[in-house]
């Protein structure tokens, strides 16, 4: 079996910079424009087919956002990713896909399981307000002279992997990011291990393991303060 992991970036137009000649450019935003396809090339002799086929339709779409408080405290970037299965060892073998609206930043996989991983933030602050400023996107923000990068995080969603078959399982935000794909890691019992970094005023490392369900079963905080994750080894 093969699993697939793809992204498709698209940019409302408030996120787009004006174009240099003032003009207002145009967009298509239908649904057959945005949704991903796939084009499959079937050969039999000297024959070629080839068919066309979005990747799902959006009744057939995952919607896997954080929850609204974390949406009011979090940044993020909005992303098309599709999950593929197919085997590869049948000719013409059906492919299956799982859509969702959900970056794609570190992935890891095991024999049942696939993790991605998206990145979220908080916006600078200054060293006088709780609160995190909010500009208009594409236009310059006045912030502190002081350097305070916030709060970053990472949102971990679980697929389970079935033969073909791609079926969600959780979503869990946890704080700091990871360094790559090694910096996570799946035991014999389906328990995720992750190593994450903290940027706040002190830089430190924080280990998280999380059960087949999603639920913390173990956490250490405030590994190394001050120093750089490099790598990690599970065992």
């Amino acid at each position: 079996m093969t699993a697939v992991v793809s992204t498709s970036y698209w940019t409302p137009p408030y996120y787009l910079m004006a174009l240099e000649d003032g003009k207002t450019p145009s967009y298509q935003y239908k649904s057959k424009n945005l949704i991903p396809r796939i084009s499959d090339t079937q050969y039999s002799g000297n024959k070629r087919t080839i068919s066309n086929r979005t990747v799902a339709d959006c009744n057939g779409m995952s919607s896997l956002l954080p929850d609204n408080d974390t949406l009011e405290s979090y940044s993020f970037n909005p992303t098309l990713t599709s999950v593929l299965r197919l085997d590869t060892s049948v000719q013409a073998g059906k492919i299956t896909s799982q859509v969702v609206l959900s970056e794609a930043g570190q992935i890891h996989v095991s024999r049942n399981s696939l993790y991605l991983t998206s990145n979220l933030w908080t916006p600078y602050t200054n060293n006088t307000t709780t609160t995190s400023p909010r500009c208009a996107p594409n236009t310059p923000c006045v912030t502190s002279l002081i350097w305070n990068p916030g709060q970053n995080g990472t949102l971990i969603h679980r697929f389970v992997l079935d033969r073909t078959n791609t079926k969600y399982a959780y979503s869990r935000l946890i704080p700091g990011s990871p360094l790559s794909q090694y910096s996570m890691d799946e035991d014999a019992n389906q328990n995720f291990r992750i190593v994450t970094s903290e940027f706040s005023n002190t830089q430190s490392t924080r280990l998280t393991i999380l059960g087949s369900s999603g639920t913390v079963l173990g956490q250490i905080t405030g590994i190394a303060p001050g120093e750089n994750f490099q790598s990690s080894r599970f065992i």
